[in-house]
């Protein structure tokens, strides 16, 4: 055989089996709509295990069956099921192992969950559930452990739990659920241990109780948004959760009447804002919440008396205090508010509260008596008994008054001296009021 020969046979060998290769699976996009089109696929395409496009499966046209794609594994692009009335179940995609895309499930009614992805281990980029009226259940994802978009469950009205995928460990972009009526818990995402850098959005819910099921997160690298929930009275769920690194948003939740299970939260790096709750309280839970790398925010909680949780804040940390819309409030005037206001230049907005909490001004006022009255409650009288003199540690002005059992003020001095004298009273029982600019203490004295 000549070169020329040669090159020329080679090149058609070479032709054939990039035919060969390539003719295995369609060389572009492909929708199907009817079950004629499922199940030709089977016979012009009976080796085309891994799908390298976008493959869309309508229902519109009748579809009653899958079993036509057994032989897909992975699917390289996007895959979109959606539009189906007459498919009971996915069975027929029971060979997926891996979509290296997005998967969209939507607009299906009568499938109840997705029995038939038994393997379906991966997904790449997001996975959406949307508006799926007869969905119950995710039951049928037991083997699914990643996936590296996120995971958004929307508008599915019968949706009652997230139980079906307990495998799954990760969602890197976040975890969107909106608009599910009956979801009741995140039961079945009880091995979720990371969100990478995404998020957590939960709202509109309407028989959403508590957040069960997310016992296992611990950290959340995005924000957390919990909003209009009507029927969720507790956080219950979030109880392992330490850290957020971005911003934590509870609002609109009625029935929240604790945040106890936020007890284990110290740092937010990001805004905390807490709004429109009509049954919370008090703010029990954030006692270990201490450091918030942003703005704070407690607006109209109807029923907020005591924010006394927060006391252990760093306010060091905090850029805005915005404190309003709460009539019940009258006391804000505990540790971490009072050292954020006692520097002037920080921004704060306090109105529209009870009484004492209803100004900055008033706030400000209440943390000088509060720490007046703290400095005065560590006053000590040495020695007590005494035989006629003492001292008084600790003070350096104001006025003293001795009272004697009868309730009568027998001597009155200048807290200026460094011991004092009651010597030329009668032996007995006498009482040291103790008075400054602001506020008084009364102890007891004995004199031998």
């Amino acid at each position: 055989m000549n070169k020329t020969t040669f090159k020329i046979f080679f090149a058609a060998f070479l032709i054939g089996n990039l035919s060969f290769v390539y003719g295995q699976c369609p060389t572009g996009n492909l929708v199907l709509s009817s079950q004629q089109s499922v199940d030709d696929f089977a016979i012009n395409y009976p080796n085309c295990t891994d799908f390298p496009y976008n493959l869309t499966i309508h229902g519109a046209g009748g579809i009653t069956n899958l079993n036509g794609l057994s032989q897909i594994e992975s699917i390289n692009g996007i895959f979109i099921i959606e539009g189906f009335l007459n498919l009971n179940d996915l069975s027929g995609l029971n060979n997926l192992n891996t979509i290296n895309g997005s998967f969209f499930f939507r607009g299906n009614d009568g499938i109840s969950n997705f029995n038939g992805l038994e393997n379906l281990e991966t997904i790449e980029n997001d996975f959406l559930i949307s508006d799926n009226n007869d969905l119950l259940n995710l039951s049928g994802l037991s083997s699914l452990q990643t996936i590296n978009g996120q995971l958004s469950i929307s508008d599915n009205f019968k949706l009652v739990s997230t139980d079906g995928i307990q495998s799954l460990t990760y969602i890197n972009d976040g975890l969107l659920v909106t608009n599910n009526y009956f979801l009741s818990s995140f039961n079945g995402l009880n091995n979720l241990t990371s969100i990478g850098d995404g998020y957590i959005h939960i709202a509109h819910n309407g028989h959403l109780i508590d957040l069960s099921g997310l016992e296992t997160l611990t950290t959340v690298n995005g924000a957390i948004y919990i909003a209009f929930n009507v029927s969720l009275n507790s956080l219950n769920g979030l109880n392992s959760l330490t850290t957020v690194n971005g911003n934590f948003t509870i609002s609109g939740n009625n029935l929240i009447t604790t945040l106890s299970a936020l007890s284990n939260l110290t740092e937010i790096d990001g805004n905390l804002q807490i709004d429109n709750i009509d049954s919370l309280s008090n703010l029990s839970g954030l006692e270990n919440l201490n450091q918030i790398n942003g703005s704070l925010t407690l607006l109209f909680i109807t029923n907020l008396t005591n924010i006394e949780a927060i006391r252990n804040l760093d306010s060091s940390t905090l850029t805005l205090l915005q404190i309003g819309g709460n009539n019940q409030l009258s006391q804000c005037n505990v540790e971490s508010v009072c050292n954020y206001l006692s520097i002037p230049v920080n921004n704060a907005n306090i109105s529209t509260n009870s009484v004492g909490c209803n100004t900055r001004q008033e706030v400000e006022d209440a943390c000088l008596l509060s720490n007046e009255n703290y400095h005065l409650s560590e006053l000590k009288i040495y020695p007590n008994p005494t035989n006629g003199t003492f001292e008084i540690s600790g003070l350096k002005e104001g006025t003293i008054e001795i009272v004697d059992s009868q309730g009568r003020t027998v001597k009155e001095m200048s807290a200026t001296e460094s011991s004092y004298s009651i010597s030329e009273l009668s032996s007995g029982i006498y009482f040291v009021k103790i008075t400054s600019e602001k506020s008084s203490i009364t102890k007891q004295l004995l004199k031998t």
